[in-house]
């Protein structure tokens, strides 16, 4: 083995490394005594109480923007911006419309604006201070049914115009009998809406209304081919409501049945289908509002081809429907006519008396009246009586296809 040499070193100079004096632990203190009394005020801030007001000051805005500022309206306009430049699929009102179930009618007798709740609309015999008793010949009738102006479908018999056929439609067939007076001077047809929707008021409407007063039939009541069976032995032509989209769609709800822009062709021909399945022996059809089909005119036009090609009738309830009245003259088969003005069943007897002699001075000038009022036991009598002072005036009571013909 070799053994090393012992070499040693040593250093000239001493290396020294000198720090910055850094007060880490004080500055640490500092940074935990702020931090603890952020944390201290946001606990405080978070109490219970603090947040209820918060919450509560938060819902307070946000409804008022809601409905005042318009912050909804910016909303559906935004959506509507969006849609018109292809940022969705589909409109919103087709995502909407196409959820609706059809599959099985229900009694919901939904109105336009407020929805009708059945036990404010049901008046008890007890409350009416009367007994409604109905005739048996009335109970007891039923209507024929044409087999040759119907034709089946997955929904049931639906009516169809037949050239062929005794009568070659169903507004031919049902519509109530009239011969006109010598020498009148006017016509009046007076039509009552919701009739169905209230067993004790329909009943009422039944022995109480004058004959040839129309009864327009809606489509969320119970047993409607016993109502329409009532309503013709009792000398009452019946028309049938078909909801249709309007302007204040969204706001009014009109049921399961309503026809919609949102729809395709295919879609509201099943809603129709499935409306005009639910009984026979209505004449006609019934817009309780205008039509509102905004970017959707072919599909209006489309139901009322085929309203045309079923041979019913239709009539417009509100006085401000120009669109109906120019579609349907556009279908030369289609029995239309449409209202000119709506009665307030709500105000005195004096007052209504006075509504309904007016109603014969614009008849005397127009020749043609159209009126239309909400189903109201009080002003049945009312009717009643005024029907037997008309004669005086040689002015006639007539149903809606009577008012129809001779416009």
């Amino acid at each position: 083995m070799v053994a090393l040499p012992n070499i040693s070193f040593k250093m000239p100079f001493k290396v020294r490394f000198q720090l910055p004096q850094l007060n880490v632990l004080g500055k640490l203190r500092n940074l935990r005594a702020q931090a603890r009394s952020g944390f201290d005020i946001a606990i405080s801030y978070f109490s219970l109480r603090s947040f209820v007001w918060t919450l509560g000051a938060l819902i307070v805005l946000s409804v008022y923007y809601f409905h005042h500022v318009g912050g909804f309206d910016l909303f559906i306009r935004d959506l509507d911006q969006q849609i018109d430049e292809g940022h969705t699929e589909e409109h919103i009102e087709r995502v909407v419309a196409a959820e609706l179930d059809i599959s099985e009618h229900v009694d919901i007798p939904i109105q336009y604006g407020t929805p009708l709740n059945n036990e404010e609309s049901s008046y008890s015999p007890a409350m009416l201070g009367m007994d409604v008793k109905v005739p048996d010949h009335v109970l007891n009738n039923k209507t024929e049914k044409f087999l040759d102006l119907f034709e089946e479908t997955a929904f049931g018999d639906i009516p169809v115009r037949n050239e062929k056929a005794k009568f070659k439609s169903v507004f031919e067939a049902y519509k109530l009998p009239f011969v006109s007076e010598a020498g009148a001077k006017a016509v009046i047809s007076i039509a009552v809406v919701d009739y169905g929707l209230s067993e004790t008021i329909s009943k009422l409407a039944l022995v109480s209304l004058p004959d040839n007063v129309t009864l327009v039939l809606s489509p969320y009541s119970q047993n409607i081919q016993k109502h329409i069976d009532h309503a013709r032995a009792s000398h009452h032509e019946v028309w049938l409501d078909a909801p249709i989209q309007t302007s204040r769609f969204g706001y009014d709800d009109t049921g399961p049945v309503t026809l919609l822009s949102g729809l395709n062709n295919e879609q509201n021909s099943a809603r129709l289908q499935r409306l005009m399945s639910l009984g026979y022996g209505y004449t006609g059809l019934n817009f309780m509002n205008r039509p509102e089909f905004s970017d959707a005119e072919e599909g209006l036009v489309h139901i009322f081809s085929e309203i045309e090609r079923s041979g019913l009738g239709l009539v417009s309830a509100d006085p401000t429907d120009r669109k109906s009245e120019f579609l349907a003259s556009r279908r030369k088969a289609i029995p239309y006519i449409g209202n000119s003005v709506w009665l307030n069943g709500d105000q005195s007897e004096v007052d209504f008396m006075r509504d309904l002699k007016d109603l014969e001075k614009r008849a005397l000038d127009q020749y043609v009246v159209v009126a239309y009022i909400s189903a109201q036991p009080k002003i049945f009598s009312i009717i009643e009586d005024w029907s037997h002072e008309l004669k005086s005036s040689s002015i006639q009571l007539v149903p809606l296809s009577s008012a129809i013909e001779h416009k």
